[in-house]
């Protein structure tokens, strides 16, 4: 046999124990059992504000009325006196929160509301856990308002979202923060 054929046959060998290495290498990585291998965990996102997105938000308590709420810090609640003891007002920003004294049960508070044109297209919703009404606020604007009654107080929420029409247009204008405060609110 001549030197050429036989370094020809050497370097068939070498190639063909190559490419098996390769291919064995290959196959059994991929047989590998998929608990070897890493997965990436999904993230999961929360809906309503988490103890961190308000952690540094102050709580504005209102021990007479028997409310709650916290608020950014660099926010100031002021309160409108009463007026002729028929409601008062308490806001911070974009969020309004007025206390009526009322012996009505909230479904007889809402049809007088309606009647004076103070609120349209309402509904009855939960909200905290009881029974309450949301629709559209009418005013100098309109806002996405909630009503809910405990003992003898009617809570109408105000939240102004820049005059939209129709309740899923005020609802979906809530600004995050307006959603956090609102997520905040707790009667006592």
């Amino acid at each position: 046999m001549n030197q050429k054929g036989f370094a020809n046959i050497i370097l068939v060998i070498v190639i063909v124990i190559l490419v098996g290495t390769v291919g064995y290498l290959g196959f059994v990585k991929k047989s590998e059992p998929i608990a070897g291998r890493l997965t990436p965990t999904p993230i999961q996102t929360q809906k309503s504000a988490s103890p961190n997105q308000t952690a540094n938000w102050k709580t504005y308590t209102n021990s007479q009325y028997g409310f709650e709420f916290k608020y950014p810090a660099n926010y100031v609640v002021t309160k409108t006196p009463e007026e002729n003891n028929k409601f008062v007002t308490f806001s911070v920003n974009h969020f309004q929160v007025v206390v009526y004294p009322s012996d009505l049960s909230i479904d007889a508070f809402i049809k007088d509301q309606a009647q004076s044109y103070l609120i349209s297209n309402y509904q009855k919703i939960n909200f905290s856990g009881q029974s309450a009404y949301e629709g559209i606020g009418q005013g100098m604007t309109s806002a996405y308002v909630i009503y809910l009654k405990n003992k003898g107080y009617i809570y109408r929420l105000i939240l102004n979202t820049n005059n939209k029409d129709t309740l899923p247009e005020l609802k979906a204008g809530l600004t995050t923060e307006q959603k956090q405060i609102l997520s905040t609110f707790k009667i006592y």
